[in-house]
């Protein structure tokens, strides 16, 4: 299944495929393999120094709506940029779903901020070292950063290409 991802939010890029290239490494792919492949598709003008990439945090999750139930383990995923449109491209290797996780995003005034994980028909709420390991790994450079995205009431799944669980 595609997952597409975005180079900008508000004007400012993302680096969400170069992230995800950084945690692909943890299933020991080649990373100047995949930093070339990205760079063949990429404007020049967009290219990344290698130590400003050695410097970025991974990007080993991604938090989707799936009201459809469609993700699940096991699923191929396709890490693309600019879905369905002449431009769309592939920029990593084919890698399996290893698990999802049903979340909500808690985000307004009344009820708080806090993200919450449903499992097995029980619910937590993360503490706020796992809620900073979610923005993290979702490839946010904060927690604030994470809640200005989700900044409503939001339910979906975590999508794990890793063995990583909250």
């Amino acid at each position: 299944m595609n997952l597409s991802f975005s180079r900008k939010i508000k004007k400012e890029n993302t680096y969400f495929p170069e992230k995800i290239i950084r945690g692909l490494e943890l299933l020991e792919y080649k990373k100047m393999t995949l930093l070339d492949f990205l760079y063949e598709v990429t404007p020049e003008s967009e290219w990344m120094d290698i130590t400003d990439f050695q410097k970025l945090t991974p990007k080993i999750t991604t938090l989707r709506e799936d009201k459809k139930d469609r993700w699940k383990s096991g699923n191929d995923i396709h890490f693309v940029i600019n879905n369905r449109t002449p431009q769309r491209f592939k920029f990593a290797p084919v890698v399996k779903c290893v698990s999802t996780q049903n979340v909500s995003v808690t985000n307004n005034p009344k009820n708080g901020r806090y993200i919450t994980i449903r499992e097995d028909n029980e619910s937590r709420i993360l503490c706020p070292e796992k809620e900073k390991l979610v923005a993290i790994n979702d490839g946010f450079h904060s927690v604030d950063d994470f809640y200005s995205w989700f900044n409503q009431d939001w339910n979906g799944k975590i999508i794990h290409w890793t063995n990583l669980k909250y």
